[in-house]
């Protein structure tokens, strides 16, 4: 996965994009507060090993006008993702993209 990253980051450099590449445990993510425009995780919350502890990171260390951007299989498949995403703590609003099947969906969460 990591080869890959590189690859991206490469493409993205040679677009003119600047970007980084972090590789850190969720449980600890390494960003100042109120630093971070954008969050993407796609298909990756459902292994964290506390997901409300990730969440409520992503949301510390987001500018105040930052997006977390979140993909994740839908329905009752992952329901355990959905009810840590709408912990009163958290305060996310989540607000579907498109559903195309009764098995997949996307989600925004927008954290305040």
């Amino acid at each position: 996965m990591l080869e890959r990253s590189l690859r991206h980051k490469e493409a993205a450099a040679e677009a003119g994009i600047e970007s980084h590449i972090v590789h850190a445990d969720e449980e600890f993510l390494p960003f100042a507060d109120n630093s971070v425009d954008l969050v993407v995780s796609c298909m990756a919350l459902h292994w964290t090993n506390d997901l409300p502890g990730t969440l409520i990171q992503i949301n510390r260390m987001l500018k105040p006008d930052g997006v977390f951007l979140g993909v994740m299989l839908g329905g009752e498949t992952l329901n355990e993702v959905f009810n840590a995403a709408h912990l009163p703590s958290l305060s996310l609003t989540c607000t579907p993209l498109s559903e195309t099947q009764e098995s997949q969906r996307s989600s925004v969460a927008k954290l305040p």
